[in-house]
C-alpha cells in the first residue's frame, strides 16, 4: 500500500499489467539469524487474457558484519489461465546456494537454475464451507418446457 502510487505509475509508464513490491522477514532455525529482501514482481500479457509473462527479482538486504553474500535472486515464469483462480505455469529460477542440484558430478560446474511446472489454484473464501462450496459447484439443471 505505501508504494501502491509509485507501482501504478510504473505501471502506466511501461505499459505492463502488474508491478508489485513486497518485503519478507524470516528467522533462521539453525542459525537464528534474521533475513530480510525485497521482491519487485513484474506482469503483462502475451496473448489476449490467457498467456502472460511474469519475473519476481529478490534482492537481500545484506549487513557490513555478513561474511557471507547472498545474491539477488530472480523467478521467470509463463502462466497460462485456464479458468478464474486456476493456472498452469512454466518457469524457472535461481537455485539456492546450499541446494545440491548436481550430486553425481561434484566436478562439473553446477547448474544454479531450477526449472519447474506446475498448476496454481487460487480463490477467496469467508469459511472453510465457502471455499469447498466454491470449489465445488452444483450444476443447476435445466427446466423442461411443455
Amino acid at each position: 500500500m505505501i508504494f501502491s502510487s509509485i507501482t501504478d505509475k510504473i505501471e502506466g509508464a511501461l505499459g505492463l499489467s502488474k508491478v508489485s513490491v513486497s518485503t519478507n522477514i524470516d528467522k533462521s532455525n539453525r542459525t537464528g539469524k534474521y533475513n530480510a529482501s525485497t521482491t519487485l514482481s513484474l506482469q503483462d500479457k502475451l496473448y489476449k487474457d490467457k498467456v502472460y509473462w511474469n519475473l519476481a527479482i529478490k534482492f537481500p538486504f545484506q549487513s557490513s558484519g555478513e561474511k557471507e553474500e547472498n545474491p539477488i535472486g530472480y523467478n521467470a515464469w509463463l502462466s497460462y489461465n485456464i479458468a478464474t483462480g486456476l493456472d498452469l505455469r512454466v518457469g524457472g529460477e535461481t537455485a539456492p546456494k546450499n541446494n545440491k542440484i548436481n550430486l553425481r558430478a561434484p566436478n562439473r560446474k553446477q547448474n544454479r537454475i531450477n526449472y519447474y511446472f506446475g498448476v496454481d489454484f487460487s480463490t477467496k473464501a469467508d469459511s472453510i464451507g465457502d471455499l469447498f462450496k466454491r470449489i465445488f459447484k452444483k450444476r443447476k439443471l435445466d427446466t423442461l418446457k411443455k
